[in-house]
Protein backbone atom coordinates (compact mmCIF):
# COMPACT_ATOMS: atom_id res chain seq x y z
CA UNK A 1 0.00 0.00 0.00
CA UNK A 2 2.81 2.43 0.89
CA UNK A 3 4.68 1.66 -2.33
CA UNK A 4 1.64 2.21 -4.53
CA UNK A 5 0.77 5.52 -2.77
CA UNK A 6 4.32 6.91 -3.23
CA UNK A 7 4.50 5.88 -6.89
CA UNK A 8 1.10 7.43 -7.68
CA UNK A 9 2.08 10.67 -5.92
CA UNK A 10 5.28 10.93 -8.06
CA UNK A 11 3.34 10.47 -11.27
CA UNK A 12 0.67 13.00 -10.41
CA UNK A 13 2.90 15.68 -8.90
CA UNK A 14 4.23 18.40 -11.22
CA UNK A 15 6.33 20.05 -8.60
CA UNK A 16 10.00 19.01 -8.72
CA UNK A 17 10.51 19.51 -5.03
CA UNK A 18 7.70 17.10 -4.19
CA UNK A 19 9.12 14.55 -6.60
CA UNK A 20 12.51 14.79 -4.88
CA UNK A 21 10.79 14.40 -1.50
CA UNK A 22 8.92 11.29 -2.60
CA UNK A 23 12.05 9.76 -4.13
CA UNK A 24 14.03 10.29 -0.89
CA UNK A 25 11.20 8.82 1.12
CA UNK A 26 11.15 5.81 -1.17
CA UNK A 27 14.93 5.31 -0.77
CA UNK A 28 14.70 5.60 3.00
CA UNK A 29 11.99 2.96 3.05
CA UNK A 30 14.05 0.65 0.81
CA UNK A 31 17.13 1.09 2.97
CA UNK A 32 15.08 0.39 6.09
CA UNK A 33 13.69 -2.90 4.71
CA UNK A 34 17.12 -3.93 3.49
CA UNK A 35 18.61 -3.29 6.93
CA UNK A 36 15.83 -5.39 8.53
CA UNK A 37 16.47 -8.29 6.17
CA UNK A 38 20.19 -8.16 6.86
CA UNK A 39 19.63 -8.12 10.63
CA UNK A 40 17.27 -11.12 10.38
CA UNK A 41 19.82 -13.12 8.39
CA UNK A 42 22.54 -12.20 10.83
CA UNK A 43 20.45 -13.32 13.79
CA UNK A 44 19.70 -16.66 12.09
CA UNK A 45 23.42 -17.24 11.50
CA UNK A 46 24.15 -16.39 15.15
CA UNK A 47 21.50 -18.89 16.34
CA UNK A 48 22.92 -21.57 14.04
CA UNK A 49 26.41 -20.91 15.37
CA UNK A 50 25.36 -20.69 19.04
CA UNK A 51 23.35 -23.97 19.08
CA UNK A 52 26.46 -26.21 19.06
CA UNK A 53 27.87 -24.01 21.81
CA UNK A 54 24.73 -24.62 23.90
CA UNK A 55 24.98 -28.35 23.27
CA UNK A 56 28.64 -28.23 24.16
CA UNK A 57 27.84 -26.28 27.28
CA UNK A 58 25.10 -28.72 28.25
CA UNK A 59 27.46 -31.63 27.64
CA UNK A 60 30.05 -30.03 29.90
CA UNK A 61 27.41 -29.47 32.58
CA UNK A 62 26.28 -33.11 32.29
CA UNK A 63 29.85 -34.31 32.64
CA UNK A 64 30.32 -32.10 35.68
CA UNK A 65 27.09 -33.48 37.20
CA UNK A 66 28.23 -37.05 36.47
CA UNK A 67 31.57 -36.31 38.10
CA UNK A 68 29.78 -34.92 41.15
CA UNK A 69 27.46 -37.96 41.31
CA UNK A 70 30.43 -40.29 40.94
CA UNK A 71 32.23 -38.46 43.72
CA UNK A 72 29.16 -38.69 45.98
CA UNK A 73 28.82 -42.41 45.18
CA UNK A 74 32.47 -42.85 46.07
CA UNK A 75 31.85 -41.05 49.32
CA UNK A 76 28.90 -43.34 50.13
CA UNK A 77 30.78 -46.41 49.00
CA UNK A 78 33.87 -45.47 50.93
CA UNK A 79 31.74 -44.73 53.99
CA UNK A 80 30.09 -48.15 53.63
CA UNK A 81 33.46 -49.76 53.15
CA UNK A 82 34.74 -47.96 56.19
CA UNK A 83 31.84 -49.31 58.30
CA UNK A 84 32.35 -52.76 56.82
CA UNK A 85 36.05 -52.58 57.60
CA UNK A 86 35.27 -51.51 61.13
CA UNK A 87 32.93 -54.50 61.48
CA UNK A 88 35.54 -56.92 60.15
CA UNK A 89 38.20 -55.34 62.31
CA UNK A 90 35.90 -55.76 65.30
CA UNK A 91 35.22 -59.48 64.69
CA UNK A 92 38.75 -60.37 63.65
CA UNK A 93 40.79 -58.16 65.94
CA UNK A 94 42.59 -61.13 67.50
CA UNK A 95 43.58 -62.40 64.06
CA UNK A 96 45.28 -59.06 63.19
CA UNK A 97 44.13 -58.85 59.59
CA UNK A 98 46.29 -56.19 57.91
CA UNK A 99 44.12 -56.12 54.80
CA UNK A 100 41.11 -54.77 56.67
CA UNK A 101 43.26 -52.10 58.34
CA UNK A 102 44.69 -50.92 55.01
CA UNK A 103 41.21 -50.84 53.47
CA UNK A 104 40.04 -48.68 56.32
CA UNK A 105 42.92 -46.21 55.84
CA UNK A 106 42.21 -45.98 52.10
CA UNK A 107 38.54 -45.28 52.75
CA UNK A 108 39.58 -42.50 55.18
CA UNK A 109 41.80 -40.89 52.50
CA UNK A 110 38.95 -40.85 50.00
CA UNK A 111 36.61 -39.28 52.53
CA UNK A 112 39.20 -36.63 53.49
CA UNK A 113 39.22 -35.36 49.89
CA UNK A 114 35.55 -34.39 50.00
CA UNK A 115 33.91 -31.05 50.92
CA UNK A 116 34.09 -31.34 54.72
CA UNK A 117 37.19 -33.29 55.63
CA UNK A 118 37.27 -32.13 59.24
CA UNK A 119 33.77 -33.47 59.98
CA UNK A 120 34.46 -36.77 58.19
CA UNK A 121 37.62 -37.32 60.24
CA UNK A 122 35.74 -36.60 63.40
CA UNK A 123 32.99 -39.09 62.42
CA UNK A 124 35.68 -41.70 61.66
CA UNK A 125 37.09 -41.31 65.15
CA UNK A 126 33.63 -41.68 66.63
CA UNK A 127 33.00 -44.86 64.62
CA UNK A 128 36.40 -46.29 65.47
CA UNK A 129 35.69 -45.64 69.14
CA UNK A 130 32.27 -47.22 68.75
CA UNK A 131 33.84 -50.21 67.02
CA UNK A 132 36.35 -50.65 69.87
CA UNK A 133 33.52 -50.44 72.37
CA UNK A 134 31.51 -53.08 70.51
CA UNK A 135 34.63 -55.27 70.27
CA UNK A 136 35.04 -55.06 74.04
CA UNK A 137 31.37 -55.99 74.55
CA UNK A 138 31.75 -58.89 72.12
CA UNK A 139 34.86 -60.18 73.88
CA UNK A 140 33.13 -59.83 77.25
CA UNK A 141 30.14 -61.87 75.99
CA UNK A 142 32.47 -64.85 75.42
CA UNK A 143 33.52 -64.84 79.06
CA UNK A 144 31.61 -67.03 81.55
CA UNK A 145 28.85 -65.34 83.48
CA UNK A 146 29.68 -64.06 86.91
CA UNK A 147 28.83 -66.71 89.46
CA UNK A 148 27.22 -64.09 91.67
CA UNK A 149 24.85 -63.03 88.89
CA UNK A 150 21.80 -65.10 88.04
CA UNK A 151 20.76 -65.23 84.41
CA UNK A 152 17.01 -64.93 83.91
CA UNK A 153 16.13 -66.53 80.58
CA UNK A 154 12.42 -65.94 81.05
CA UNK A 155 11.40 -62.45 79.84
CA UNK A 156 8.16 -62.65 81.83
CA UNK A 157 8.24 -60.64 85.03
CA UNK A 158 8.66 -62.50 88.29
CA UNK A 159 5.33 -61.20 89.56
CA UNK A 160 3.48 -62.80 86.67
CA UNK A 161 5.62 -65.93 86.86
CA UNK A 162 4.81 -66.53 90.53
CA UNK A 163 1.04 -66.11 90.26
CA UNK A 164 0.49 -69.88 90.54
CA UNK A 165 3.87 -71.57 91.02
CA UNK A 166 2.50 -74.90 92.25
CA UNK A 167 0.42 -75.60 89.15
CA UNK A 168 3.21 -74.64 86.75
CA UNK A 169 5.72 -76.94 88.47
CA UNK A 170 3.35 -79.91 88.83
CA UNK A 171 3.03 -80.76 85.12
CA UNK A 172 6.77 -81.00 84.31
CA UNK A 173 7.28 -83.32 87.29
CA UNK A 174 4.52 -85.65 86.08
CA UNK A 175 5.87 -85.62 82.54
CA UNK A 176 9.35 -86.33 83.85
CA UNK A 177 8.05 -89.41 85.67
CA UNK A 178 6.36 -90.62 82.50
CA UNK A 179 9.51 -90.08 80.47
CA UNK A 180 11.57 -91.97 83.06
CA UNK A 181 9.18 -94.93 82.96
CA UNK A 182 9.26 -94.95 79.15
CA UNK A 183 13.07 -94.83 79.14
CA UNK A 184 13.19 -97.70 81.64
CA UNK A 185 10.87 -99.83 79.48
CA UNK A 186 12.84 -99.13 76.32
CA UNK A 187 16.10 -99.88 78.13
CA UNK A 188 14.79 -103.19 79.46
CA UNK A 189 13.55 -104.19 76.02
CA UNK A 190 16.81 -103.33 74.35
CA UNK A 191 18.79 -105.20 77.00
CA UNK A 192 17.03 -108.51 76.23
CA UNK A 193 17.59 -108.15 72.49
CA UNK A 194 21.16 -106.99 73.05
CA UNK A 195 21.92 -110.06 75.13
CA UNK A 196 20.47 -112.26 72.40
CA UNK A 197 22.55 -110.46 69.75
CA UNK A 198 25.68 -110.91 71.85
CA UNK A 199 25.08 -114.65 72.16
CA UNK A 200 24.48 -115.00 68.44
CA UNK A 201 27.36 -112.78 67.29
CA UNK A 202 29.79 -114.51 69.64
CA UNK A 203 28.72 -117.93 68.38
CA UNK A 204 27.40 -118.96 71.80
CA UNK A 205 23.68 -119.24 71.06
CA UNK A 206 23.76 -122.89 69.97
CA UNK A 207 25.96 -124.02 72.86
CA UNK A 208 23.75 -122.15 75.35
CA UNK A 209 20.58 -123.84 74.11
CA UNK A 210 22.27 -127.27 73.98
CA UNK A 211 23.43 -126.86 77.57
CA UNK A 212 19.93 -125.81 78.72
CA UNK A 213 18.40 -128.74 76.84
CA UNK A 214 20.44 -131.28 78.86
CA UNK A 215 18.07 -131.04 81.85
CA UNK A 216 15.30 -132.31 79.56
CA UNK A 217 17.28 -134.70 77.37
CA UNK A 218 18.67 -136.69 80.30
CA UNK A 219 17.37 -140.23 80.71
CA UNK A 220 16.51 -140.42 77.03
CA UNK A 221 14.36 -137.29 77.24
CA UNK A 222 12.46 -138.52 80.24
CA UNK A 223 13.97 -135.61 82.11
CA UNK A 224 14.75 -135.47 85.80
CA UNK A 225 12.84 -138.55 86.86
CA UNK A 226 13.84 -137.96 90.47
CA UNK A 227 11.74 -134.78 90.58
CA UNK A 228 8.66 -135.00 92.77
CA UNK A 229 6.58 -132.61 90.72
CA UNK A 230 5.85 -132.92 87.03
CA UNK A 231 6.32 -129.20 86.40
CA UNK A 232 8.38 -126.28 87.55
CA UNK A 233 7.63 -122.53 87.61
CA UNK A 234 10.00 -119.59 87.34
CA UNK A 235 8.39 -116.43 88.64
CA UNK A 236 8.95 -113.28 86.65
CA UNK A 237 7.54 -109.87 85.86
CA UNK A 238 5.09 -108.45 83.39
CA UNK A 239 1.76 -109.76 82.11
CA UNK A 240 2.99 -112.55 79.79
CA UNK A 241 3.63 -116.19 80.72
CA UNK A 242 5.48 -118.81 78.67
CA UNK A 243 4.28 -122.42 78.76
CA UNK A 244 6.21 -125.49 77.45
CA UNK A 245 4.16 -128.62 78.37
CA UNK A 246 6.11 -130.91 76.01
CA UNK A 247 9.66 -130.16 77.19
CA UNK A 248 10.14 -133.88 77.84
CA UNK A 249 8.51 -137.04 76.49
CA UNK A 250 4.96 -137.56 77.80
CA UNK A 251 2.31 -140.22 78.03
CA UNK A 252 -0.96 -139.99 76.12
CA UNK A 253 -3.52 -142.77 76.57
CA UNK A 254 -0.81 -145.14 77.74
CA UNK A 255 1.56 -144.39 74.88
CA UNK A 256 4.82 -142.45 75.09
CA UNK A 257 4.81 -139.34 72.90
CA UNK A 258 8.06 -137.85 71.70
CA UNK A 259 9.35 -134.58 73.06
CA UNK A 260 9.04 -131.27 71.25
CA UNK A 261 12.82 -130.81 71.30
CA UNK A 262 14.29 -127.48 72.35
CA UNK A 263 10.92 -126.01 73.39
CA UNK A 264 12.01 -126.38 77.04
CA UNK A 265 15.45 -124.77 76.49
CA UNK A 266 13.88 -121.97 74.40
CA UNK A 267 11.48 -121.27 77.27
CA UNK A 268 14.33 -121.17 79.81
CA UNK A 269 16.41 -118.80 77.64
CA UNK A 270 13.45 -116.47 77.05
CA UNK A 271 12.82 -116.33 80.81
CA UNK A 272 16.48 -115.57 81.46
CA UNK A 273 16.63 -112.79 78.82
CA UNK A 274 13.28 -111.08 79.46
CA UNK A 275 12.46 -111.99 83.09
CA UNK A 276 8.99 -113.17 82.06
CA UNK A 277 6.97 -115.86 83.84
CA UNK A 278 7.55 -119.51 82.84
CA UNK A 279 5.99 -122.91 83.49
CA UNK A 280 7.50 -126.09 82.01
CA UNK A 281 7.52 -129.88 82.51
CA UNK A 282 10.58 -131.38 84.16
CA UNK A 283 10.02 -135.12 83.63
CA UNK A 284 7.98 -137.65 81.69
CA UNK A 285 4.39 -137.92 82.88
CA UNK A 286 0.88 -136.93 81.97
CA UNK A 287 0.33 -135.14 78.68
CA UNK A 288 -0.40 -131.68 80.02
CA UNK A 289 -1.70 -130.61 76.59
CA UNK A 290 -4.16 -133.48 76.30
CA UNK A 291 -5.91 -134.39 79.55
CA UNK A 292 -8.67 -131.97 80.48
CA UNK A 293 -7.36 -131.21 83.96
CA UNK A 294 -4.11 -132.47 85.55
CA UNK A 295 -1.40 -131.02 87.79
CA UNK A 296 0.16 -128.76 85.15
CA UNK A 297 -2.97 -126.86 84.11
CA UNK A 298 -4.41 -126.62 87.62
CA UNK A 299 -1.29 -124.91 88.91
CA UNK A 300 -1.17 -122.76 85.78
CA UNK A 301 -4.69 -121.49 86.51
CA UNK A 302 -3.78 -120.61 90.09
CA UNK A 303 -0.61 -118.79 89.02
CA UNK A 304 -2.46 -116.78 86.37
CA UNK A 305 -5.04 -115.63 88.92
CA UNK A 306 -2.46 -114.79 91.59
CA UNK A 307 -0.17 -112.79 89.27
CA UNK A 308 -2.71 -111.09 86.97
CA UNK A 309 -1.33 -112.75 83.85
CA UNK A 310 -3.00 -111.41 80.71
CA UNK A 311 -1.46 -113.52 77.94
CA UNK A 312 -0.17 -117.11 77.81
CA UNK A 313 2.16 -118.14 74.98
CA UNK A 314 2.00 -121.95 74.81
CA UNK A 315 5.04 -123.21 72.84
CA UNK A 316 4.96 -126.46 70.87
CA UNK A 317 6.90 -128.09 68.04
CA UNK A 318 5.76 -129.36 64.66
CA UNK A 319 7.77 -131.40 62.16
CA UNK A 320 9.88 -129.86 59.43
CA UNK A 321 7.52 -131.40 56.85
CA UNK A 322 4.95 -128.70 57.58
CA UNK A 323 4.91 -125.90 55.01
CA UNK A 324 4.82 -123.02 57.49
CA UNK A 325 7.40 -121.79 59.98
CA UNK A 326 4.80 -120.87 62.60
CA UNK A 327 1.19 -122.01 62.99
CA UNK A 328 -0.92 -120.08 65.50
CA UNK A 329 -3.81 -121.89 67.24
CA UNK A 330 -6.55 -119.66 68.61
CA UNK A 331 -9.45 -122.08 69.29
CA UNK A 332 -10.82 -120.78 66.00
CA UNK A 333 -10.57 -117.17 67.16
CA UNK A 334 -12.02 -117.62 70.68
CA UNK A 335 -8.93 -117.65 72.88
CA UNK A 336 -7.46 -114.30 71.78
CA UNK A 337 -8.59 -111.17 69.96
CA UNK A 338 -8.05 -110.97 66.23
CA UNK A 339 -6.20 -107.67 66.56
CA UNK A 340 -3.65 -109.27 68.87
CA UNK A 341 -3.26 -112.23 66.48
CA UNK A 342 -2.52 -109.76 63.69
CA UNK A 343 0.08 -108.02 65.83
CA UNK A 344 1.78 -111.28 66.78
CA UNK A 345 1.85 -112.41 63.14
CA UNK A 346 3.36 -109.11 62.03
CA UNK A 347 5.98 -109.21 64.80
CA UNK A 348 7.08 -112.65 63.61
CA UNK A 349 7.28 -111.39 60.04
CA UNK A 350 9.11 -108.18 60.98
CA UNK A 351 11.71 -110.18 62.91
CA UNK A 352 12.47 -112.47 59.97
CA UNK A 353 10.07 -115.40 60.48
CA UNK A 354 8.02 -114.77 57.36
CA UNK A 355 5.82 -117.83 56.83
CA UNK A 356 3.15 -117.64 59.54
CA UNK A 357 -0.25 -119.34 59.37
CA UNK A 358 -3.26 -119.25 61.70
CA UNK A 359 -5.28 -122.39 62.62
CA UNK A 360 -3.94 -124.24 59.60
CA UNK A 361 -2.55 -127.39 61.28
CA UNK A 362 -3.28 -126.98 65.00
CA UNK A 363 -6.31 -125.00 66.14
CA UNK A 364 -6.05 -125.81 69.90
CA UNK A 365 -9.77 -126.43 69.76
CA UNK A 366 -9.59 -129.56 71.91
CA UNK A 367 -10.61 -128.94 75.54
CA UNK A 368 -7.47 -130.61 76.96
CA UNK A 369 -5.06 -128.13 75.32
CA UNK A 370 -3.40 -125.53 77.52
CA UNK A 371 -4.72 -122.77 75.25
CA UNK A 372 -8.33 -123.93 75.45
CA UNK A 373 -8.11 -124.53 79.21
CA UNK A 374 -6.67 -121.07 79.84
CA UNK A 375 -9.34 -119.46 77.65
CA UNK A 376 -12.20 -121.31 79.37
CA UNK A 377 -10.96 -121.22 83.01
CA UNK A 378 -9.18 -117.85 83.36
CA UNK A 379 -9.50 -114.25 82.21
CA UNK A 380 -6.20 -114.36 80.36
CA UNK A 381 -5.89 -114.60 76.60
CA UNK A 382 -3.92 -117.54 75.22
CA UNK A 383 -2.42 -118.72 71.94
CA UNK A 384 -0.78 -121.99 70.87
CA UNK A 385 2.44 -121.40 68.93
CA UNK A 386 3.54 -124.39 66.87
CA UNK A 387 7.18 -123.96 65.79
CA UNK A 388 8.68 -125.73 62.80
CA UNK A 389 11.65 -127.95 63.72
CA UNK A 390 13.91 -125.91 61.41
CA UNK A 391 13.41 -122.92 63.74
CA UNK A 392 13.93 -124.90 66.97
CA UNK A 393 17.07 -126.98 66.47
CA UNK A 394 20.29 -124.91 66.73
CA UNK A 395 22.34 -127.84 65.48
CA UNK A 396 20.57 -127.59 62.13
CA UNK A 397 20.16 -123.82 61.63
CA UNK A 398 21.31 -121.40 64.29
CA UNK A 399 20.18 -118.31 62.34
CA UNK A 400 16.56 -119.47 62.18
CA UNK A 401 16.58 -120.17 65.91
CA UNK A 402 17.98 -116.68 66.48
CA UNK A 403 15.15 -115.14 64.41
CA UNK A 404 12.58 -117.16 66.36
CA UNK A 405 13.93 -115.98 69.71
CA UNK A 406 14.08 -112.39 68.46
CA UNK A 407 10.41 -112.62 67.45
CA UNK A 408 9.31 -114.11 70.77
CA UNK A 409 11.22 -111.50 72.78
CA UNK A 410 9.54 -108.73 70.79
CA UNK A 411 6.11 -110.32 71.35
CA UNK A 412 6.73 -110.69 75.09
CA UNK A 413 7.91 -107.11 75.50
CA UNK A 414 5.12 -105.62 73.40
CA UNK A 415 2.51 -107.28 75.65
CA UNK A 416 4.17 -106.77 79.06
Amino acid sequence: MIWSFIIKSLLKSGDKMKKIYYILTLLIILLTFTACDVSVLTNQKKVAVEQPKIVTKNTKENKQNQIKNTQSDKIKSSTHNKDYVLEINKNNKDLGEESSISSKSESKKEISKQNSPVKEKESDKDKVAKGKKEQEELSNSDKPLNENKKFDANPISKDVENINPKEEKAEPIINADKEDKTKQTVTQQSIALQKLDDLYNQGKLSSTLIQLEKSFSQNNYRGDIGQEKLYNVKSGKGKVMISTPHSTSHIREGNVKVVDIYTGSIGLLLQDLTGTHLIYTTKQGEDANYIEDGQYKEYLKQYIDDNNIELVLDLHGMSSSKETDIDLGTVNGKSISQSKVDIISSLFSDSGVKNVSVNRYFTANYKGTVTHYTYSHTKAESIQIEINRSHRNPRENEEKVYLLLKSLITIIESNS
